[in-house]
């Protein structure tokens, strides 16, 4: 660090000594800015550079209890994590790859840009227990053109040949930037670590850049300062591969710095030091594929059995005229009916966690609506009910009934400030509650 940093260096080690940054971006396909910011419930402040990006600072504020948390208003993050998707203007019409996806901050913020068009994200987690939390958050955030898998990169690259406009690589790395924010990450730490980090990283990019179409971009970022991960990374996808780097955006470059020693590819490739920069560490480099960017002119045959008439039929006796059914999108996959856009990516023929989103399954005889459906599609319920106040918000969130006599009987969305948190069935006057009992808050 003494010989990336110079003069700097000392700058750099008493960083350690300060308190980590809080933060969280907002979803702009469920609130907008102007709504959110005259919301009450806590205090924040914008993060210069950063669309939609908020600091915050209470210490003892629970911030996955609020409300609009629970309703996918916004996503915890990193401030120097959320740079590298800004690195270029993302098309909302884009299909994109975002290869070692979890726990799914960069993942969700693609989807966010992407469910304003007719784009799609292939979030992909190869690990379990990650990709059961991947999954999770993209739930929570209401997204409606997200593919979860969890495939090895090769099996991804044997499906998806120059397939992508984008292809996201945040890789697996020996961690440096996080040593202030996780301290037990410094045991694990050792030159040889750096030294495996980097062969895998390659192993990894591989694949990865075979998914990239003519034209289209790779963006390579890892949250540590070593040179071997990060710019000879660079150097060497620039050797093997028909691949340039891009040089970073204005707003980019005003908030990172680049590494002197590597002339060539100071303003393509970006470092935030939290001396710098109210965030932890990262490096982060847009690269584009040689040819031309073209539209997109597939449409993905989605390999699924449409909805049959005995299930279609116990649907819409469930819920009598509660719900538009786009009866157009709906597949069976399991035991579970799926709604997924026409203009959606292809499947591959296997690892698929989630696709689209849940509509629901048949339990004892009935059809049973899923909670990501209330969410994802509030906007097809006939019924629907704003809370008046963060207080009753949360007794939803907690669980308990709702009363509200004028209330049409049959299935609706619970909203706060718009945002929808989940759903309900309506008979005589009592809200029963839909919301998962594992997502529950506690009183």
């Amino acid at each position: 660090m003494n010989l990336l940093l110079g003069d700097d260096a000392i700058a750099f080690f008493e960083s350690f000594e300060e308190k980590d940054e809080k933060a969280f971006w907002l979803n702009t396909s469920l609130i907008s800015p102007e709504v959110f910011e005259k919301c009450e419930d806590f205090s924040f402040e914008k993060i210069p550079h950063i669309s939609h990006g908020y600091y915050y600072n209470e210490t003892n504020l629970k911030i996955g209890h609020q409300p609009l948390h629970h309703g996918g208003a916004f996503y915890s993050q990193d401030p120097a994590a959320m740079l590298p998707t800004q690195l270029i203007p993302i098309n909302p019409n884009w299909k994109v790859l975002d290869l070692c996806a979890a726990p799914g901050g960069k993942s969700t913020q693609l989807a966010s840009v992407l469910s304003k068009g007719e784009g799609a994200l292939l979030a992909n987690e190869i690990h379990p227990g990650r990709n059961r939390i991947l999954a999770e958050n993209m739930e929570r955030m209401a997204f409606r053109n997200v593919l979860i898998t969890k495939l090895s990169p090769a099996e991804i690259a044997s499906v998806y040949a120059s397939y992508f406009d984008l292809v996201l690589v945040d890789a697996p790395c020996s961690g440096e930037g996080m040593f202030r924010k996780y301290p037990e990450s410094i045991s694990e730490w050792s030159p040889e670590q750096v030294e495996l980090c980097s062969i895998r990283q390659k192993e990894i990019l591989n694949d990865a850049l075979s998914c990239v179409k003519p034209g289209g971009y790779l963006i390579y970022s890892t949250c540590t300062y070593s040179v071997e991960e990060n710019e000879e990374i660079i150097r060497w996808i620039t050797k093997n591969h028909p691949f340039s780097p891009v040089e970073a955006p204005e707003h980019i470059i005003k908030v990172t710095s680049g590494n002197k020693q590597y002339p060539d590819l100071e303003f393509a490739c970006r470092r935030c030091y939290p001396h710098l920069y109210k965030g932890e560490g990262q490096f982060m480099c847009c690269l584009q594929k040689e040819g031309t960017l073209s539209e997109n002119t597939f449409n993905a045959k989605i390999p699924l059995k449409k909805i049959n008439n005995t299930t279609l039929k116990l649907l819409q006796d469930s819920i009598k005229n509660a719900v538009n059914l786009p009866l157009n999108c709906l597949y069976e996959y399991k035991d579970k009916v799926l709604v997924i856009p026409e203009n959606f990516i292809k499947l591959p023929p296997r690892g698929i966690t989630s696709c689209g989103v849940i509509l629901g399954n048949i339990e004892n005889k009935r059809f049973v609506l899923h909670h990501q459906f209330f969410k994802a599609y509030k906007a097809l319920f006939q019924n629907q009910y704003e809370t008046a106040s963060a207080k009753e918000a949360n007794e939803y969130l907690s669980g308990l009934e709702l009363f509200l006599p004028d209330s049409p009987n049959g299935y609706g969305v619970i909203s706060y400030n718009g945002v929808p948190l989940g759903g309900y069935k309506a008979s005589n006057g009592r809200l029963k509650n839909h919301y998962p009992k594992g997502l529950r808050n506690h009183l």
